[in-house]
């Protein structure tokens, strides 16, 4: 099943809702928990269950939102039932980019799929075989966060001068995003040449200082160091995790997350 990417970097994938409603949802691993906007939540029916569910932005910041259940979601050959989700005013997004929600890895607890990173599929069951032994594929394990109808999942990187950095998965960012602090920790500083500052205020209200540089050195995934990037662009920034592995890294690959076993595996695109 083909995809196509909007804004750039966000996977934009098919979907039905029901027996007949056919739209399009940003699948987001970095998202937490399923989202669709008012409007489609009005036209499925989707009921309210009374309850909401609080999250944090990569700054920190608390969103609430209140809950529905879909009665039923299909991506390609799979489905569920009874799936919770989020309500938001996507009225932006929507019109943007022709989308009426996010899918997070909440949806795919159950099942592995293969995101095709450059040949933009979304492969279920996985294209990527998976499993110890694997000559075409490197595996590594994640952690998996749940918060109630929120999963979201956690991988280890290796930084040049050799930190290991605890980063969130994240296809719903575009660039390598580390916590502030491993801006001299990589031996930069903020008026060193080729570090950009940008200052802003985001949709929330928080007031942001981002510094972008372009790290030379590899990056690479601690329990898989062949999978490794140079000069990779990223932002620095004041935020509650060590970084964000964005889709600036990943499109690189055929990526199969299985959130079942506690495992991602990365293989080298044909």
């Amino acid at each position: 099943m083909r995809f196509e990417r909007v804004a750039g970097h966000l996977a934009a994938v098919p979907v039905q809702l029901g027996p007949s409603i056919e739209t399009r949802f940003i699948l987001d691993t970095g998202i937490g928990l399923n989202l669709i906007s008012s409007a489609l939540a009005t036209r499925i029916g989707a009921r309210r269950t009374g309850a909401t569910h609080t999250g944090q932005r990569m700054s920190g910041q608390s969103v609430s939102v209140p809950l529905v259940t879909i009665p039923r979601l299909s991506v390609g050959p799979h489905h569920r039932d009874h799936v919770p989700a989020g309500i938001l005013d996507l009225a932006g997004v929507s019109a943007q980019f022709g989308v009426d929600g996010f899918l997070s890895l909440q949806f795919f607890e159950r099942t592995a799929f293969t995101i095709g990173g450059p040949g933009r599929t979304i492969s279920l069951p996985p294209r990527t075989p998976v499993g110890p032994g694997t000559a075409v594929s490197f595996e590594v394990p994640i952690r998996v966060d749940r918060d109630g109808p929120s999963v979201s999942a956690f991988t280890d990187l290796r930084l040049p001068n050799g930190r290991r950095a605890s980063v969130e998965i994240d296809s719903g960012s575009d660039a390598l995003i580390l916590n502030a602090r491993f801006l001299a920790d990589l031996g930069l500083h903020t008026d060193a040449e080729g570090v950009r500052t940008v200052q802003g205020t985001d949709e929330t209200g928080y007031a942001y200082t981002r510094r972008f540089a372009r790290i030379s050195d590899p990056v690479s995934l601690w329990d898989a160091p062949s999978i490794s990037q140079r000069d990779l662009d990223v932002m620095f920034q004041e935020i509650i995790y060590d970084g964000l592995l964005g889709d600036a890294f990943l499109r690189r690959y055929d990526v199969t997350y299985d959130v079942p076993r506690s495992r991602v595996a990365f293989a080298e695109a044909p």
